[in-house]
């Protein structure tokens, strides 16, 4: 037996591990089509041992697609060219999706003697793919899918060389094909040394994803790269390997080298080679698919949080129609001198301001109603300021740094403050009663894909010019734990809060268009940065004030409403514009009511949920007997929400809850005049 060099064996060794232990389908076929050599993983699949497969022909080890491989292999054969492609398998009844690859092999004269091949599986990848196809398509083309594992290189030997000379020309070979499994390999992988785990070797794959040179790994080991972001997941992963002897599938974020955080699912498996130990290591990049998860995940907890906010909201506006309406019933009627006017003024304030608050809560889960207007980032923010300025400690130092001039940005108004309020409290609140600073700053930037890429919710951005809003606190900053649920609704890091008003922010900004960048820095400070479209649109101005409309003689409207403080309040509204009032307590009553005496009704304003019947159905029999009756809906939910349920019933109107006194006798107004 002629004598094989120590540095070729060695180098086998390695490789030959590699293969063996490999959960991927490696194999090798001959130009007559037969198996000559297939690795554990492979067998597993097929539920054959190898040595029951070696020998057989393609024929028989892939019935149902054997015609396929054979014209592959008689391809890579014929020109000596490697192939690549995704195709499905039927193993024991089930389908799946296979990454195949297939290699010439060559002998010394570089002819091609067999065909190497290895198929990974990604089921799991195409499983992904169509499940971000059905719950997102505005994500298009951001999935892929984790690979559940692949991982390590092989080939073999076809026989034993007794020749020195041919030995080593053949192990040369097989070095050759297995270095090319290692490079070609789509997984991060790398051979560390157990005892410190210094890198001996990396693929690509590992140095494009990571950002590194090769002479900036090579030789280092992790913690020179502080490549582990997760230190209590590699704590878990030293704990797999003391008694597994292995890791498998365990996810940790890593560090690239430019600071940034990637997700992967890592495998490990240890190898002796001259009575030194060594560890193979391989990760499936993930990040795509975490930021998937992510993002369903936040939109799914948004609209769950949307029907009970819209439920919330539906109640509270019946309740502050009882209290605006008499709170301005009564301002109508009390002189301008009186003693309670300004008491009654202050009610009827807070009446509003709860209403714009149930209008908050259904703004951040998606389900807010906008008035968009040309709005002044700059001018809003210095208001806001003020407001904000004599609640927080003395202590803390408001800089602003306030771009003039800059284009404004269309939104509803109310919800830009509520940005700018929700902003500054939470900074004052992350310093606390401490000394501290916030600095505010507004300019304008430009936004494309890279903009996206660092936002928080790595939405898709339309380029363009944005108008950005900075809020800068030297508090503690946010852990890294907590980062990933800052804008969950009712999650909090203060001692107290409701933990809403990020979470109103995100919503607010997201349904702008807009979007939310964050460095936080723990111990020093966050910086948190809202991107909204700019236009060069000339801002709005003041609102015409509402004139008391003009109210036409001897009309009749119908108030439909099964709350009765709610049909009491619309009631007096219209009586004292001059209107006659019927009304009915649900929607059977109101149907009625046209159906045996209806003639003299001119308009009807109809609750949306009720009782017996609702208004959509009342609306739709009314307009069956009546078809020339207006009929306006009103809410407690908002418009959108009303709109949706409508289908093919054509309001005349809607009115959201609570409605003024105003509003509601210019709207039913305007629809008695027109006919």
């Amino acid at each position: 037996m002629n004598q094989e060099s120590p540095d070729i064996k060695a180098r086998v060794e390695i490789y030959r591990f590699l293969a063996e232990s490999s959960q991927d389908f490696l194999y090798l076929v001959n130009p007559d089509m037969k198996l000559l050599f297939v690795n554990r993983a492979g067998a597993e699949l097929l539920g054959k041992s190898p040595e029951a497969l070696v020998g057989n022909h393609i024929r028989d080890i892939f019935p149902e697609t054997a015609d396929r491989q054979i014209k592959n292999i008689q391809h890579v054969l014929s020109t000596g060219e490697s192939l690549s492609l995704e195709h499905p398998y039927y193993v024991k009844g089930h389908e799946i999706w296979m990454n195949a690859r297939l290699f010439p092999v060559r002998n010394e004269a570089d002819e091609v003697i067999a065909v190497a091949g290895t198929s990974l599986d990604i089921t799991h990848r195409k499983m992904a793919e169509f499940e971000q196809q059905r719950y997102h398509e505005a994500l298009e083309k951001r999935v892929e899918d984790r690979t559940r594992e692949l991982s390590r290189i092989n080939a073999v030997l076809e026989e034993e060389v007794k020749e020195r000379q041919l030995a080593e020309s053949a192990l040369r070979e097989s070095e050759e094909r297995f270095k090319t499994f290692f490079n070609t390999s789509p997984l991060l992988s790398s051979i560390n040394t157990l005892e410190d785990q210094r890198f001996v070797e990396v693929n690509p794959a590992f140095l494009r994803t990571l950002g590194y040179e090769r002479e900036d790994v090579i030789g280092r080991t992790v913690n020179d790269l502080t490549l582990y972001a997760d230190e209590p997941r590699r704590d878990e992963g030293r704990r797999m390997m003391l008694e597994q002897g292995c890791v498998r599938n365990l996810e940790m974020r890593v560090r690239t080298k430019d600071g940034k955080h990637r997700y992967g699912v890592f495998n490990v498996d240890l190898f002796t080679l001259h009575e030194k130990r060594y560890a193979f290591v391989t990760m499936s990049d993930i990040t795509e698919q975490k930021l998937l998860e992510r993002q369903i995940l936040q939109t799914q907890k948004l609209e769950s949080l949307g029907v009970m906010a819209g439920g919330i909201a539906h109640d509270i506006n019946n309740l502050l129609v009882g209290i605006i309406g008499n709170t301005e019933l009564a301002l109508l009627d009390l002189p301008a001198e009186s003693d309670v006017r300004s008491k009654i003024e202050d009610i009827r304030t807070a009446g509003d301001r709860l209403s714009d608050l149930t209008n908050q809560m259904l703004a951040f889960a998606g389900r807010g109603r906008f008035q968009i207007e040309p709005i002044d980032i700059t001018g809003a923010v210095k208001e806001m300021v003020k407001l904000v300025a004599a609640s927080i400690s003395r202590k803390i130092e408001l800089s602003l740094d306030l771009k003039e001039g800059i284009p404004a940005v269309n939104a509803d108004n109310s919800q830009v403050r509520q940005v700018i309020l929700n902003l500054l409290t939470n900074a004052a609140e992350a310093i606390g009663d401490q000394p501290g600073k916030i600095i505010v700053r507004t300019g304008l930037t430009a936004a494309d894909d890279t903009a996206s890429m660092n936002s928080y919710f790595n939405d898709p951005v339309q380029p363009g010019p944005y108008v950005f809003l900075e809020v800068d606190d030297t508090g503690g900053g946010i852990r890294a734990d907590a980062m990933e649920h800052i804008f969950d609704p009712f999650f909090t890091t203060k001692f107290t809060g409701r933990g809403l008003g990020l979470a109103a922010v995100a919503g607010i900004v997201r349904n702008h268009g807009g979007l939310i960048q964050i460095d936080s820095r723990e111990g020093t400070g966050t910086l948190f940065r809202i991107l909204l479209p700019g236009t060069y649109e000339e801002v709005a101005a003041e609102r015409r004030k509402a004139r008391d409309p003009e109210v036409p003689e001897g009309v009749t409207v119908l108030v439909v409403d099964d709350d009765a403080s709610v049909r009491e309040i619309t009631r007096k509204y219209l009586e004292k514009a001059g209107y006659a009032v019927r009304v009915a307590s649900n929607g059977k009553e109101a149907v009625e009511a046209v159906r045996l005496g209806g003639g003299d009704v001119r308009a009807v304003l109809i609750d949306l949920t009720m009782p017996e019947m609702d208004g959509i159905e009342a609306a739709r029999e009314i307009m069956s007997i009546r078809g020339d009756l207006p009929v306006v809906l009103t809410s407690g939910y908002t418009g959108q929400h009303a709109e949706a349920l409508c289908g093919d019933v054509r309001m005349a109107g809607f009115i959201q809850k609570p409605y003024g006194y105003r509003d509601l006798v210019s709207l039913i107004g305007t629809l008695v005049r027109r006919d």
